[in-house]
C-alpha cells in the first residue's frame, strides 16, 4: 500500500450514497450482537444529534457562532491530548498533495459545523435536521484528524462570530449550556464512528435517518411549532431518496452476480 493510500485512510467517508462492502468482511462470533449494537450506537448518535440541536435553539444570549468556536476548542484538547498520548506525529504526513487534502477536508469540516449550528438555531428543528441528512454522512476517524477539525472549528467559528455574530458574555448558565453541547457533539462523533465499524455504513444511515422524525416530534413537544404538510412531504422525499440510494449499489451488485452466473452457464453449456 502506497503512502498516499496509508495518510488517506485516516479519513473514513460512510456515505449514503456510496456503501462499502462490509457485509463481506468476516465479523466475530457473535455477528448478531455485533451489529445489533452498531445499530443501537447509531441511533443513539441521533439521539444525542438532536439533544444538542434543541440545547442550541435553548440559548437566549450567546450566538450559535459562540457555541462551534467552544466546540472546536474542546476537540482540539481532547484529540491533541489523545494524539499526544498515542506519540502521533502532528503533522500527520510529510506528503505535501496529502497534507493539502487534509487541509481541506480540516477546513471543509470546520465550515459545515459552522453551517450546522447557524441552521439549527435559524431554522425550525426539524427542517434543518431534513436538510442535513440530505448529504452524505461523513465520519472522520483518529486523533490527528479530528484535532485539526478542531482547529479548523475554532477558526471559522472565530471568523464567522467576529464578521457576521454577536460576540456576548451570557450568564453561567448559558455557558454551562454551550459547553455541554460541546460534549454531546463530541460523544456523537465517536458513537457514529464506533456504530461504522460495528456495522455496514447502509445501514447505519437507515437508522440515523429516524432522526428526522426524532427531530420533528422534539420541535412540536417542545417548542411548540408544527410542520406544515409541505414539511412532511420533502422529509418523507428525502427519507424515500436516501434510503432507495442507499440499497441502490447492493441491488446492482446482485444483478450483476446473477447476469454473471447465467453467463457462465451458457458457456457451460455451449461447450
Amino acid at each position: 500500500m502506497s503512502k498516499a493510500s496509508s495518510a488517506l485512510s485516516f479519513v473514513s467517508v460512510a456515505s449514503s450514497f456510496r456503501s462499502q462492502r462490509w457485509l463481506d468482511v468476516k465479523l466475530t462470533e457473535n455477528e448478531y450482537f455485533t451489529r445489533s449494537l452498531g445499530l443501537l450506537l447509531a441511533f443513539i448518535s441521533g439521539v444525542l444529534m438532536t439533544a444538542y440541536s434543541s440545547m442550541i435553539k435553548m440559548l437566549k444570549d450567546m450566538d450559535s457562532m459562540q457555541v462551534v468556536v467552544i466546540r472546536g476548542v474542546m476537540q482540539l484538547v481532547i484529540m491533541g491530548a489523545i494524539a499526544k498520548y498515542q506519540k502521533l506525529s502532528f503533522r500527520g504526513t510529510t506528503e505535501v498533495k496529502i497534507a493539502i487534502c487534509l487541509f481541506f477536508v480540516a477546513f471543509t469540516g470546520g465550515l459545515r459545523l459552522l453551517f450546522i449550528f447557524t441552521s439549527f438555531s435559524r431554522l425550525p428543528l426539524g427542517d434543518s435536521t431534513t436538510i442535513l441528512f440530505s448529504s452524505p454522512v461523513i465520519v472522520m476517524v483518529l486523533s490527528i484528524i479530528l484535532f485539526y477539525l478542531g482547529v479548523a472549528s475554532s477558526i471559522c467559528g472565530s471568523i464567522g462570530l467576529f464578521t457576521f455574530g454577536h460576540p456576548s458574555c451570557p450568564s453561567y448558565d448559558e455557558w454551562l449550556l454551550a459547553i455541554t453541547i460541546g460534549f454531546l457533539g463530541l460523544v456523537q462523533q465517536y458513537v457514529l464512528v464506533w456504530a461504522v465499524q460495528l456495522e455496514s455504513p447502509a445501514r447505519v444511515t437507515i437508522v440515523r435517518q429516524m432522526q428526522i422524525v426524532l427531530a420533528y416530534a422534539v420541535q412540536i413537544v417542545l417548542f411548540g411549532v408544527m410542520p406544515t404538510w409541505t414539511d412532511m412531504l420533502g422529509a418523507g422525499l428525502v427519507l424515500g431518496t436516501v434510503v432507495c440510494i442507499t440499497f441502490e449499489k447492493t441491488i446492482t451488485e446482485k444483478c450483476d452476480i446473477k447476469r454473471c452466473r447465467g453467463e457462465r452457464k451458457s458457456l457451460e453449456g455451449e461447450k
